[in-house]
């Protein structure tokens, strides 16, 4: 995922290359992502975050705030950067010419280079600095589950229809296979369910090896057993109870929700944090959201005057739901 301040770092983060080319430097793959298309992804992936967590009307005019001073903060930054930029241009294209010639360099030329260079990086590590404080208001904000949505988001360009469950924010496992396995498992009579059950170990095992290659031969009994356990489980429990608890459980058996835990395990224990700003700051300090944030106290205001309540957050429920790889239920659109 790229920098939440994208607009901000992508000015400011130019490399020296790009400056005195005056365009992108080419990657030599004609299909490698364009960058529009990647902050456009990069940017619906926010609002997708920002849709479920279901703020308030008064957390929403308080992150507006924040994202204001961010905004401030950024055109600050710009005004250096374009600074730097003038200063720059000249001396990288000094040396270009030098290296296209092929002539030795200068020690001079080296070291001005070098250190303008170097400003480049100072000049980010600046505008980091700046937005720290930031997301500490940002995390004040949130409330500890909305926090934790954050810390274990992960991208997802297109949501799943009538997303109810907070944890599908982001990129979740492909739940669907899972959630029809069980429920047609359960409408097997006993003597054919154990008449069937290798059957469908050998189907979990031939899925699992064939889709995504998390679960090597060493790891493979303890899934299946899992999955087992699962299945048992889910033949037991009462139509109601199922219904409730068969989303949790198809996670329980999708080897690519497991990886994904282990995964954001690792990120907490590593705090994920990136030039100084953590998850929160890098995804919710866009200043581009800040359009969309106005738009959503808008709608609140009109709602809280209808309805008298503050946010529109859906409430929860049992729900099957899909993403895999961020691209969350594009098979099911029509």
């Amino acid at each position: 995922m790229r920098c939440t301040c994208a607009v901000g770092m992508a000015v400011i983060g130019a490399t020296w290359a790009g400056l005195a080319a005056g365009q992108p430097m080419p990657t030599g793959n004609p299909f490698v992502e364009s960058d529009s298309i990647t902050e456009l992804r990069s940017f619906v992936t926010k609002i997708n975050l920002l849709n479920g967590l279901g703020m308030t009307l008064s957390q929403l005019a308080k992150v507006r705030r924040i994202l204001t001073e961010a905004d401030d903060a950024r055109q600050v930054a710009l005004v250096a950067q374009k600074r730097y930029e003038a200063i720059c241009v000249p001396e990288f294209e000094r040396l270009r010419s030098i290296v296209w010639d092929g002539t030795p360099l200068a020690s001079d030329v080296y070291e001005r280079c070098k250190a303008l260079d170097d400003g480049n990086r100072l000049l980010q590590n600046a505008y980091l600095r700046s937005l720290a404080p930031l997301e500490e208001k940002l995390r004040i904000v949130l409330t500890p589950a909305q926090r934790s949505l954050v810390d274990r988001h992960a991208d997802c360009m297109v949501p799943a229809p009538n997303l109810q469950d907070p944890e599908r924010i982001g990129q979740a496992g492909n739940g669907f296979a899972y959630v029809a396995l069980l429920k047609e498992i359960r409408k097997l009579p006993e003597a054919e369910f154990q008449a069937r059950k290798n059957e469908y170990s050998a189907l979990l095992i031939q899925g699992v090896e064939g889709d995504f290659g998390l679960v090597g031969r060493k790891e493979m009994p303890a899934l299946v057993k899992r999955c087992d356990d699962v299945v048992e489980e889910a033949r037991k429990l009462p139509d109601v109870r199922f219904a409730l608890r068969v989303g949790k459980m198809a996670e329980e058996m999708d080897p690519q929700i497991q990886d994904i835990r282990l995964k954001n395990l690792r990120v907490e224990n590593d705090l994920d944090v990136v030039g100084g700003l953590g998850k929160v700051g890098r995804i919710l300090l866009d200043v581009r959201l800040l359009p969309v944030v106005a738009d959503r106290i808008k709608k609140l205001q009109a709602q809280t005057a209808q309805t008298g309540s503050s946010n529109l957050l859906k409430g929860p429920g049992p729900v099957a739901e899909s993403c895999t790889k961020g691209r969350c239920a594009v098979g099911t659109l029509k």
